[in-house]
């Protein structure tokens, strides 16, 4: 218990920030989900990029969107450093179930060595570069569990290159960025959002990341 209350007093500022944040949410549609919501927790476990980790969620909001349901979510995530540490990270994270015409499930960053080692060395993802469009290997990195023929459909590439200008993907500017696609969703994880103008960019970015993955739903 301690040790939780000094938990939360230290992160008191950016649990304001997030509420909100979450907040503002209901005035664009979305409704206040609990932390506890099972629905909204089993789509962050299924779509969430980095796998294997303890999370927990202390603010959620949903919207019916037409393509399946939305979700952003407050995320603390516990990350094993190594074997014999770990740390907890604050995350803002859009996820968003629908059945996808994808073979398996891949991450995408901004193409930058620290990505490189998280995917390869901490989680033993491969590099996937089947189907890549130049311009897109030259700006971003896709990592899968799944080796052999794996791919990034042309449509969500084409999407994120426009949108490599745009929060959170101009790369380690402002935060980290990771869009997750799979055959059962996509997601966009990034570090705790911290201003609304950002928010609200996050949130066009999820927009159009949607009309991208339209055209590779089942």
């Amino acid at each position: 218990m301690i040790i939780a209350g000094i938990f939360d007093s230290f992160f008191s500022s950016d649990r304001r920030i997030a509420e909100e944040h979450f907040a503002y949410l209901a005035k664009l549609g979305y409704a206040r989900v609990a932390p506890s919501d099972a629905a909204m927790l089993s789509a962050v476990r299924q779509l969430k990029p980095i796998g294997g980790n303890l999370f927990a969620v202390r603010f959620a909001a949903m919207t019916q969107r037409t393509m399946g349901v939305r979700y952003i979510s407050d995320l603390h995530l516990t990350i094993n450093v190594n074997p014999k540490s770990s740390s907890i990270s604050e995350w803002s994270i859009i996820s968003q179930l629908q059945r996808m015409a994808i073979k398996a499930p891949v991450s995408i960053t901004p193409r930058t060595i620290a990505y490189e080692m998280l995917f390869k060395r901490t989680q033993m993802q491969s590099e996937v570069e089947m189907g890549m469009l130049p311009e897109f290997a030259d700006s971003f990195y896709a990592f899968s569990k799944v080796q052999g023929e794996v791919w990034v459909p042309e449509p969500i590439q084409r999407a994120l290159l426009k949108l490599s200008v745009l929060f959170p993907f101009k790369a380690l500017e402002k935060s980290i960025a990771i869009a997750h696609v799979s055959p059962k969703g996509w997601c966009i994880l990034c570090d705790r959002v911290k201003n609304t103008a950002l928010f609200t960019e996050l949130l066009m970015v999820a927009d159009q990341l949607e009309q991208a993955t339209a055209q590779s739903t089942i």
